[in-house]
């Protein structure tokens, strides 16, 4: 699709979800109507909520880039794939005992993959590694010695986190001995 074909579709979304957005508004305007009537705490307590509501400005018509949509559009997209990993408990991407290099090492062993769905696992592990503060090196190191294959499950026992702390180590003097000089 054309950028103008993208943006004119654009356009007509948000105009329809304006048009329902104050359609919306005009209901609740006319409800709050009813609702002076009631005497009720639960009627005075949904009044307040949609006097507050209908005190917000609406929104109007953006100039948004298609560039802008199209991430809008992939991050929903990787919301739903991190949806989908913490069924499965693969959710402790953030946890102190998780390794910058274990994410860059993962992110790394995904870009040869062809799989539906790859696009959003390399991006979601480029955005860890982006909010854990991760230093850019991680990345290169994982892309010249792609090695590891640890998931992200909590460990069950104090002999699986030594064990996997072990394993962290071992890998960290292995680096440090690759780097010398």
């Amino acid at each position: 699709m054309s950028r103008t074909g993208a943006r004119d579709r654009a356009r007509s979304q948000l105009t329809e979800t304006l048009a329902l957005l104050t359609q919306a508004v005009s209901l609740l305007s006319k409800s709050r109507v009813v609702l002076k009537r009631s005497r009720s705490a639960d009627a005075a307590e949904c009044l307040a909520m949609i006097e507050s509501f209908c005190s917000c400005p609406l929104p109007t018509h953006p100039d948004q880039h298609p560039d802008n949509l199209a991430v809008d559009r992939f991050a929903a997209a990787m919301k739903t794939k991190l949806a989908e990993g913490r069924t499965k408990d693969r959710n402790n991407w953030d946890k102190p005992w998780v390794k910058d290099a274990q994410l860059a090492e993962m992110l790394v062993e995904n870009l040869p993959k062809g799989n539906p769905g790859n696009f959003e696992d390399i991006a979601n592990f480029a955005m860890m590694l982006h909010q854990r503060g991760a230093d850019p090196w991680e990345l290169a190191m994982a892309y010249n010695n792609p090695n590891l294959g640890t998931d992200l499950t909590t460990p069950k026992d104090d002999i699986e986190l030594n064990t996997l702390s072990a394993i962290v180590k071992a890998s960290d003097i292995a680096l440090a001995q690759a780097v010398k000089p």
